[in-house]
C-alpha cells in the first residue's frame, strides 16, 4: 500500500512542479505577445524580459503549491530568465525526483505552445533553479530555440 500511495504522490510532485514552471514561463509569453506589433525583436525581449522578471519578483516569494515555491526571478546574459525555485520538504521526496524528467516535461509543454515557441524562436531562453530549503541546489537546467527541435 505505501509503495502505491508512493506512485500517486511521485506523480503528483511532477504534474505540480511542470505546472508551475509553465505558469511562470507563460506570464512571460503574454507580456512577449503584446509588444510584438511594435518594437524590434532585440527591444520586445529585452522590455518583456525586464517588466516581467519585475512583475514576478513583486509577487515573490510566492508559494505555488504544497512543495514549490518561486523565490524570485532575474534576466541574466542576456536574454535569459533565471527562475530559483524552493523545493519544500525534499528529502520525503527526493529519491523519486528525476531534474531530467521534469527538464523533459516542460521542454514539451513551452515548445507545443505557440506563443512560448516564438518566444524561444525569438532568442529567449529560461533557467530553472531548483535549491532545498536549506539552500543546497538540487539543480538546474535551461531551455532555448534548440531544446524545441522535435518537439514542436
Amino acid at each position: 500500500m505505501l509503495g502505491k500511495l508512493w506512485a500517486i504522490s511521485k506523480k503528483t510532485v511532477w504534474f505540480i512542479l511542470l505546472f508551475c514552471s509553465i505558469a511562470i514561463a507563460g506570464s512571460v509569453g503574454k507580456q512577449l505577445a503584446k509588444a510584438w506589433m511594435t518594437k524590434s525583436d532585440t527591444e520586445k525581449l529585452t522590455n518583456v524580459i525586464s517588466e516581467s522578471v519585475k512583475t514576478i519578483n513583486s509577487q515573490s516569494p510566492k508559494q505555488l503549491d504544497p512543495i514549490t515555491r518561486i523565490d524570485r526571478t532575474e534576466a541574466v546574459d542576456g536574454y535569459k530568465v533565471r527562475a530559483y525555485y524552493t523545493l519544500i520538504n525534499y528529502q520525503t521526496y527526493a529519491q523519486g525526483f528525476k531534474l531530467a524528467k521534469l527538464k523533459e516535461l516542460t521542454v514539451k509543454k513551452l515548445c507545443t505552445n505557440k506563443a512560448q515557441y516564438s518566444n524561444l524562436q525569438l532568442g529567449l531562453v529560461w533557467e530553472y533553479v531548483y535549491k532545498q530549503e536549506n539552500g543546497a541546489e538540487v539543480g538546474r537546467f535551461e531551455i532555448g530555440k534548440a531544446d524545441c527541435l522535435g518537439n514542436n
